[in-house]
């Protein structure tokens, strides 16, 4: 899916003669909590109608609809603007250490302005919203508040599926000359500049077995005039190049840390998380549990879909470890299997969760996970960690080398929350071509 406020994506959608939909599962004020053993309706929790098992001061009581825009003015005096510029972003200081917001760790942001209370429930409230991490600048969470405001952020999908997009660019790409290739399952291991300023790319084929990739043959060798890589952050780490060895390359690329992430999507006879019932949900809940947040995906071949499990960070590891006994019975196989270890953890929190009289009701029928814990992707998304500049970083990665013809294009670096979406790595490649190519 992709949000309203990515005009590069709806361009590209409409441009490749595909259709956009709205995706009605996304958000719309359908928003439900699971804190602490209890549910809450976002609403509810917005006109200060419920109680919350936090300790919260009489001000952050008054303010726990809007804890995130709250928090924001205590530390800078500013009232959160939607669609803030990056760069008045990026100025932002906070009043009482007089520095700029992005070299605050959350945790240290929070310290400033909230009470023991207030900050446990900010942190279980962003837990299930955005992908943190400990080390994570305090900008992200308040920027990622600024730009998707889930009362008035429409999502949209593509009717003829979201791969039908990089399949159309690459029916274009090799139909626009002759001279157009794809070669697909190559690793790059390795760049070399020689005097003539032509390159050479050492590459070796692979081979996806059970969704582990394994390399095969002999190595292979490819001239280059000019290179754009649209790799992710951890495959630039493992890069032999000369252009991503220098310090402030290298700074720039420990300024991004992936956050490992997780999904599990199950299939059911009955929709048990449907109705008006209050403890049930109509589309998403949020969680302070290691399911992270929950979904409703609508039907697919009478079967009601539920994404049991979204969640990021350290927690992806308990369930990754679950995971690696004999899959379950309806669990596909590989790096895709559920485990019944994994299973049964995750329909026991939802017996718990949906206080469901009967088990009989959560029987996934099918299932299937995603870890993002390994090479290439050690992680689902990547965060931006405290103290590093961001635009500096980026303008050091997306062209690391002033004497080189070498680009990298990829949402891994790209600005703030933009990395968690595809429109980040569009907006660095226009960038690029505009500035380098054109």
């Amino acid at each position: 899916m992709y949000a309203d406020i990515h005009p590069i994506m709806q361009r590209l959608v409409s441009e490749l003669g595909l259709t956009q939909e709205v995706f009605p599962e996304g958000w719309a004020n359908k928003e439900r909590f699971y804190l602490k053993g209890q549910h809450y309706r976002q609403e509810d929790i917005e006109s200060n109608s419920v109680t919350l098992p936090y300790d919260l001061t009489p001000e952050e009581k008054q303010n726990q609809g809007n804890i995130v825009k709250f928090y924001f003015k205590k530390l800078t005096g500013l009232d959160l603007q939607p669609l803030m510029p990056r760069e008045q972003r990026l100025l932002l200081k906070v009043i009482k250490t007089n520095k700029r917001l992005y070299e605050h760790r959350i945790d240290e942001a929070l310290d400033l302005v909230a009470s023991p209370g207030g900050k446990e429930f900010f942190k279980a409230i962003v837990k299930s919203r955005y992908a943190i991490y400990k080390d994570a600048s305090a900008l992200l969470v308040f920027g990622d508040e600024m730009d998707y405001n889930n009362a008035n952020t429409t999502l949209y999908k593509v009717r003829e599926g979201m791969d039908s997009i990089p399949k159309k660019l690459i029916e274009k790409f090799t139909m626009a000359s002759s001279s157009n290739k794809v070669t697909f399952n190559r690793k790059l291991e390795a760049i070399q500049r020689f005097q003539n300023m032509t390159y050479i790319l050492k590459l070796k084929e692979t081979k996806t077995v059970d969704g582990r990739i394994i390399e095969l043959g002999p190595e292979e060798f490819l001239c280059a005039k000019q290179v754009i890589l649209a790799i992710p952050k951890d495959s630039l780490d493992h890069l032999q190049w000369s252009g991503t060895k220098g310090w402030t390359q290298r700074m720039a690329l420990n300024a991004v840390r992936p956050v490992p992430e997780h999904r599990v999507v199950m299939s059911f006879n009955v929709d048990f998380w449907s109705g008006t019932d209050f403890p049930k949900m109509t589309n998403i809940k949020f969680t302070d549990t290691v399911l992270g947040s929950l979904q409703a995906l609508g039907k697919s071949n009478n079967q009601n879909l539920l994404l049991a499990t979204l969640n990021s960070g350290e927690e992806v590891r308990q369930l990754e470890r679950l995971n690696l006994g004999s899959p379950t019975q309806g669990s596909l196989n590989g790096t895709l299997q559920v485990s019944e270890d994994l299973k049964s953890a995750i329909v026991d929190k939802l017996f718990e969760i949906f206080k469901l009289q009967s088990r009989s009701l959560i029987n996934p029928i099918s299932s299937v996970a995603r870890f993002w814990t390994v090479p290439p992707h050690v992680g689902g998304v990547t965060v931006w960690r405290a103290g590093f500049h961001f635009e500096d970083a980026r303008q050091s990665l997306q062209h690391p080398s002033l004497i080189d013809k070498v680009y990298i294009v990829t949402p891994d670096i790209a600005f703030g929350n933009r990395q968690e979406w595809t429109e980040g790595g569009l907006e660095d490649v226009d960038r690029i071509m505009q500035k380098y190519i054109l």
